[in-house]
């Protein structure tokens, strides 16, 4: 009661979520460390799919945000050249 997830949601895989870093690094989300900015990717999230954290991601939503990730470098790189 009073949930606002499905139930038996698939939470995203070990890949999706090595991909999100993978491009998160190449958006140049990156902290200090040059590690991805998972802080980043959370207010990402939070404004774009209304979800608080990465760790809340289910399958269908990583694909998701893979894809507007995607997407964001295409821009990106068409920007550069």
């Amino acid at each position: 009661e009073g949930r606002t997830r499905e139930p038996k949601q698939e939470p995203a895989t070990s890949k999706q979520m090595w991909f999100i870093r993978k491009l998160l690094a190449e958006l140049g989300w990156t902290d200090e460390n040059g590690e991805a900015d998972m802080e980043r990717l959370n207010g990402f999230l939070r404004e774009r799919f209304g979800i608080g954290h990465n760790k809340w991601l289910d399958k269908s939503k990583a694909s998701q945000v893979i894809e507007a990730l995607k997407a964001m470098l295409e821009r990106q790189q068409e920007g550069v050249c």
